[in-house]
Order: C-alpha cells, then structure tokens, then sequence
C-alpha cells in the first residue's frame, strides 16, 4: 500500500481542513490507490490493519469513524476525513447501482400495533468483530456515534448479545418530536439500503455488514434487562475502582512519605560528606602549606651541603696536596737527617779506635753520642708526622673518590648535547675519530669491516704485553713516550694514515696513565667545552646549577 509522500510531522487542527482537500485532491489524482479488484476496496493510511479488504460501505465507516474519533492525531484524521469525501463524493458516484423494482410488502396489523420506546432509540446489530477488540470500548462507541452522526443520535452504547456471542448497539436519540423523526429516518436509511429489520431476519443476510432498525417495546425489553445489568457491573467497578484508589492514595501517601524520609537522610549524609570533605580539604591543604615549607627548608638544607662538600672536598684536597709537600719536605729532611745520623756515627767509630789519649776527644765523642740521639728523636717523630699524613692522604683520597663515582653515576644519567661536563672513559678508543680517519684515507668501507677493525685495535690497547713505551729525561724526571719504532704502530700509520695513527696513540697513553696494570678503560669527570680533565669542585657547583634549574622548571 502507498503512504502519503507528505512529511511525517503532526499537523494542528485548525489545518485539518487544508490538508483534508490535499489528501482528497491526491487520491482524485491517482497518486494513491483504494479500489482492488471489482468490489475490494483499501485504506491507503492503515496498511498494518488486520482487515485489509472492505466493501465501499465499509470503507466509508472506516474513514469516518476516525476522521471523527478525537484521541486519533489531527494528521490521522485529516487523511481519513479525506478518504470519506474522496469515497462519497466521487468514487460512490460511479458505482451507484440502477435503479431496480422492489416488491412491496404491505405492513401487517401485528406491525401497526408495534409501540416505540420513549425516549427514541434504535438498535444497530452485527457489530464488526474487529471493531471490538480495541483496548477502550469508548472509541468504538464515537466511531458509531460519527458514522451515524446525520441522525443526530445523542449516546451510544455497545452491548453483547447473549445467546450468539454477537455485538449490537443502542442508540439513543433527542426526547423530542425531532429524535422520533430521526430515528424513523435512521430506520428507513436502512430500509432502503436493503439492511433492515426483514433483511437481518433473512436465512441469506450477509454477516459481514451492519443492520438497523428503530426500538419498540419487544425489542428493547431485551436490551434494557442488558443495560441495566451493564450499569450495575458499572456500580460495581466503579465501586471497585474507588476502593482501589483509596488503596492507590493511601500507598502514595506512604511512598511520599518514605521519599522524604529518604530525602531528609540523604540531605544529611550530604551534609555530612560536604563537612567531611571540607575538612580533608583544610587537612590537605594545611599538609600541602607544611610540605611546602619542609621541601624548601630540605632544598635550602641540600645546597648548603652540596656547597659545603664542595668546599671540604677542595679544602681537603688542597690540604692533602699541602701535607704532600710537607710530607716529601719531612722526607728529605729524614733523608738528610739519616745521612747526618750514619755521618756521626762514622766519626765514633773512628774516635773510639784512636784510645783514650785525648780527654778532648772523649768530649767530642759525648756530643756527639748526645747529637746522635737527637738526631733518632727527631727521626721518630719525623716517622710518626708522616704515617699521620699518609693516612689522611689516603682517606682524603678515598672520600674523593667516592664523591667522583657518585657524580659520575648522576653525570651518566643526565648526559646531553648541552652538558658542559661529562664522564670520559679513559683509555677507550675513540670509534667515531676513528672511523672518520679510516674514511678519510679509504672512502668506500663495509660497515661490518669497520666494526671489525675498531674491535681489534680496542683488544691491542687492552694487551699487558703490548708495551709500545720508552723511558726519557725530561728536566730531571723520568717521562714515558710512546716509541715511534714500534712495528704495529707503524704498520698502522701506513695503512690507515696519520689521524688513525694518533687516535690509537691517544687512547694508549691514557690507557698507560690511568690503568697501565689492568689495562681497561677507566671513567673520568670531563670537561666538554675545554676538554680537558674537570676538578670536583667544578662538577658539584655545575650539579648544583642543574638541579636549580630542574627545581625551577618544576615548579612552573
């Protein structure tokens, strides 16, 4: 079945009207279809009805039935409205039946003496089964009361038939002289319809269709026992069902009761976590202000120490090298002092194999006896100053040590290309100089042979027996070089050039500084910027700039 093209939004019913002619004017057009076969007539609006196929009669109940029922939206009433005038006014036109001779039957005196009911009524039988499955009976009733609206009928009341499980409907006209004429009119639209009394009678009436007659006594009598008795199931449920909202109201005074109940605890509970969190907020921030000021009492306290380290890791180490003067000053003197010693005791000897013919002699040999002992005095002490100083040399050297692994470690992990300090490793053969001194001399090398070429002369400058050095006099003091006649060396400047020659040379000299007997490379605070060996009192005022500006950052 075809829908309406227009949109699918509700209409307002003071556009009913509009969209009633549109709806008309569409179907007159042909753009929907109703009439299916010769007497097969569809609803175009209603495709998920149950019933799809209608006689024309029908269909025209069908329509306006709910272009009249007032809970149907106004779009569904419009469209419907549209259908009954599009059905009664062009498509009944051309299927109206010729005119055919109808017997007359004339009334018999049982039927003259027939009385009506007051106040007027008539009765419609054969309700459509359909028609009352609808969940409200109310709807059905308007849909009756609408399609017979023409009659002017004041109520209608749907009722079931007993004794053959059908559904009729009485219909209740005006008191007065103008509802007996329309219910005598409603009767005679039946009548002639052929949908009367003596047609229902008929063994061969259709069961599909609507009868009608006017009420008489007889006919009533029936229908009023069922009315009464409807109206007293009505007492009932309505008594019913003003008990149960007795019941209904009393519930939902309880429940309002036990909702603001609820509501008083919950404003309570909320009352309570809003003082809670108010007060673990205070709390909080109470904590916050007191770590705050103990952080910056612990940075205030971590500069001083940092600095102070720095200042007693320089004042010791000025010291150490201060008690290193004094310590070889002692030892020439000792030295000295010895050589005086063995002097005197040289000339006692000699003294006391001359005899004893000179008293003067003896007295000589007594001073010098005394000299003698003064001399091993100042010996001993000189002895005692300096395994004193040795052993602060040596504790001094310890500490510094242990200061230089620790900012060692810190200077690893905080290495960049910015560092203006840095840990070397002595010793070490310096890869990149390397290779780029290989590529200078051959510029087409495989990757895998430089790798190789770099691990073989790192394993050279790790052999103990490898000892490309010699002994010089430079001013006095030995000094160790490095031997321009030695074999690998040489073979080395001839197939890898100069700057390969000197890297290699490089790291054996460090290697020969730092760790001649393990020979392995040892880490070292480096300068970067002068390249050069850093003191220790450089690298921690360095250290204590960065963490400054690591604090700073943080903070913003």
């Amino acid at each position: 079945m075809v829908n309406s093209s227009d949109e699918e939004s509700d209409i307002s019913d003071s556009d009913i009207a509009e969209y009633k002619e549109k709806t008309c004017a569409q179907l007159r057009a042909g753009k929907m279809k109703v009439k299916h076969g010769e007497r097969a007539f569809r609803c175009p609006f209603c495709p998920g009805k149950m019933k799809q196929d209608y006689n024309l009669k029908d269909l025209l109940q069908h329509a306006t039935g709910i272009g009249a029922a007032h809970k149907r939206t106004a779009k569904v009433r419009a469209t419907h409205l549209g259908l009954a005038k599009y059905l009664e006014k062009d498509l009944a036109s051309s299927l109206e039946k010729p005119l055919q001779i109808v017997l007359y039957k004339p009334k018999t005196p049982e039927d003259e003496e027939e009385k009506f009911v007051w106040p007027w009524m008539g009765i419609v039988v054969n309700l459509l089964p359909q028609l009352m499955l609808t969940e409200f009976p109310k709807e059905s009733e308007d849909w009756l009361r609408a399609q017979f609206s023409r009659f002017r009928p004041l109520q209608v009341t749907i009722l079931k038939c007993a004794n053959d499980q059908t559904f009729c409907a009485v219909i209740r006209f005006s008191k007065q002289w103008s509802g007996f004429k329309d219910a005598s009119a409603f009767e005679n639209h039946f009548v002639a319809e052929k949908y009367g009394k003596v047609d229902w009678s008929k063994i061969n009436c259709r069961k599909d269709d609507l009868y009608g007659l006017e009420a008489t006594d007889r006919r009533v009598a029936y229908y009023a026992r069922q009315i009464e008795e409807k109206n007293k199931h009505l007492g009932e449920l309505e008594l019913e069902n003003n008990k149960n909202a007795m019941k209904l109201e009393r519930m939902m005074e309880e429940k309002d009761r036990l909702v603001e109940d609820h509501n008083k605890k919950i404003l309570k509970m909320q009352s309570a976590a809003c003082k809670s969190s108010r007060k673990v907020i205070d709390e909080n921030l109470k904590l916050h202000e007191e770590l705050h000021t103990r952080r910056k009492e612990i940075d205030r306290r971590l500069i001083y120490i940092i600095r102070l380290i720095g200042y007693i890791l320089q004042a010791e180490t000025d010291a150490a090298l201060e008690n290193l003067k004094e310590l070889e000053m002692k030892l020439t003197s000792k030295h000295k002092l010895e050589l005086e010693i063995e002097q005197l005791k040289g000339k006692l000897e000699v003294m006391k194999h001359m005899g004893a013919e000179e008293d003067t002699k003896l007295m000589e040999i007594e001073k010098m006896r005394q000299s003698l002992e003064e001399k091993d005095e100042e010996l001993e002490a000189i002895d005692s100053l300096n395994q004193t100083l040795i052993i602060k040399h040596r504790r001094a050297n310890d500490e510094l040590e242990d200061a230089k692994k620790d900012m060692i470690s810190v200077l690893n992990k905080m290495s960049g290309a910015r560092s203006k300090f840095g840990v070397k490793r002595m010793g070490e053969l310096d890869q990149k100089a390397f290779i780029g001194a290989c590529k200078e001399k051959k510029a087409i090398w495989d990757d895998k042979e430089l790798a190789l070429l770099c691990s073989e002369w790192e394993y050279e400058i790790s052999q103990p027996e490898w000892h490309p050095f010699k002994v010089i006099i430079v001013d006095g003091q030995e000094k160790e070089i490095v031997r321009d006649d030695d074999e690998k060396l040489r073979a080395l400047k001839e197939e890898l050039g100069d700057k390969a020659h000197e890297v290699v040379v490089k790291a054996l000299v460090e290697m020969n500084e730092y760790n001649p007997s393990g020979r392995y490379p040892l880490p070292e605070l480096w300068n970067l910027k002068k390249d050069r060996k850093a003191s220790v009192s450089e690298v921690a005022g360095y250290l204590v700039l960065q963490w400054k500006a690591h604090k700073k950052s943080t903070h913003l």
